[in-house]
């Protein structure tokens, strides 16, 4: 298999795995670079590699990656605001497949619900549990740049918010040039309706003492801004929703992103020009 080289050294493109929690766009995100380089290499995407989750879903990926020599894969990894991420795991998995079993879903319990019976840090402790012993690289000891960093030439970290700039990861990261625009990214997952999970999220005020708890984490302070993390508060304890690309973006059509007004973006290319790229 031939490497390609980028500014981050020798990128190996036999194995592309996407390891990261549900609810971060990683169905997207395989199916991007599926259809970009998956003639190339194999691209896989696993949940849980070291957890014992989903009975046993991550040791038959665990095989798949163990027939290539480490230097022959690349690792993506998308981080997420944990509450939203949150949301949107009770809203698909637990509340509508693993609880309702008849009738239309009760909305105005869901917020109890949610906070009772969701494990709430395992988004925020991803990285720690899953990503650094797994691959064995340290990523919250080092800066992170928005939208996307990569550590030690094999993992790079991309932020769900920032999904519109795949096509610079693409070439940074792995050497590709995209021949597809991204795939749009549903919030509402594949079940249960999608307007009644934007009336959760347009309703939604979650105490004070739980926002808090999720956003001083070690998980959101190297992924996000102390501006990013006290709008994200004000968004769910008030349900203020800042002219912000933190909030905006996510709920905003991908296909009229405009990368030329998008901060991240505009970040992501003045990095690339300063770089020689």
């Amino acid at each position: 298999m031939a490497h390609q080289m980028t500014k981050h050294g020798i990128v190996p493109k036999s194995l592309i795995v996407i390891h990261t929690p549900p609810r971060t766009g990683s169905s997207a995100m395989v199916q991007f670079i599926r259809s970009n380089v998956g003639d190339q290499c194999t691209v896989i995407r696993v949940h849980y590699l070291l957890a014992q989750r989903n009975g046993g879903y991550g040791s038959r990926n665990k095989k798949t990656i163990r027939r290539y020599d480490k230097k022959d894969w690349a690792v993506i990894h998308l981080a997420r605001d944990v509450i939203a991420r949150n949301l949107s795991a009770f809203w698909s998995f637990f509340y509508f497949r693993n609880r309702i079993t008849s009738g239309e879903p009760e909305l105005s319990t869901f917020e109890g619900r949610f906070l009772e019976e969701l494990d709430h840090l395992s988004g925020a402790s991803f990285i720690k549990d899953e990503i650094e012993p797994f691959w064995r690289i340290e990523i919250m000891a080092n800066r992170f740049q928005p939208p996307y960093t990569v550590y030690g030439d094999q993992v790079a970290i991309l932020r769900y918010e920032d999904f519109d700039c795949k096509n610079d990861l693409l070439r940074d990261f792995l050497g590709a040039e995209p021949n597809i625009e991204p795939p749009i990214i549903h919030c509402s997952g594949d079940a249960g309706d999608a307007n009644d999970y934007k009336v959760i999220l347009d309703t939604i005020r979650l105490p004070v003492e739980y926002v808090n708890l999720m956003y001083d984490t070690p998980y959101m302070r190297t992924f996000y801004s102390e501006e990013e993390i006290s709008v994200l508060k004000e968004r769910w304890t008030e349900g203020t929703k800042a002219d912000h690309p933190i909030i905006q973006k996510p709920e905003a059509i991908r296909n009229v992103h405009n990368p030329e007004t998008c901060p991240a973006c505009q970040k992501g290319t003045k990095r690339r020009e300063e770089s020689g790229l």
